[in-house]
């Protein structure tokens, strides 16, 4: 028989198995602070929201455009598909990022427009007017 100095012979199997499981619970279950701490840090953080409507140049909205925010620190791009009204919006955006916006359709562009992290506004409503 192996004597255990961690666990007296004394103890049952099923004292074992128990303590087997709250072994195992603790060392592969995360930890509660790692879960709520992205969620306490997603509700700190400042998030905006941009929207706007495209229009063509007789002023008529644009359905279909498809319209762009580049990140102008990381360089990625989101994109959304206008509406049948013309209108676009993206959420969750931050607010401490510097991004840029236009529209595409038909190869057409629209003027870039820029939004400032400088800028605190947590809603930016822009017009753009494709050519």
């Amino acid at each position: 028989m192996v004597h255990s100095r961690y666990m007296p012979l004394n103890h049952s199997f099923a004292g074992r198995r128990t303590l087997r499981l709250a072994l195992a619970a603790a060392l592969f279950a995360p930890p509660v602070a790692h879960c709520i701490a992205p969620i306490a840090m997603l509700a700190q953080q400042k998030l905006r929201t941009v929207e706007g409507t495209v229009t063509n140049s007789a002023g008529q909205p644009v359905s279909g455009a498809v319209v762009y925010l580049k990140n102008a620190s990381s360089l990625t791009i989101k994109t959304y598909v206008t509406t049948a009204d013309g209108s676009f919006r993206f959420g969750q955006i931050a607010l401490d990022t510097d991004f840029q916006v236009w529209a595409e359709s038909s190869g057409n562009k629209s003027q870039v427009k820029s939004i400032s992290s400088f800028d605190s506004r947590p809603k930016w409503t822009i017009p753009l007017k494709i050519k």
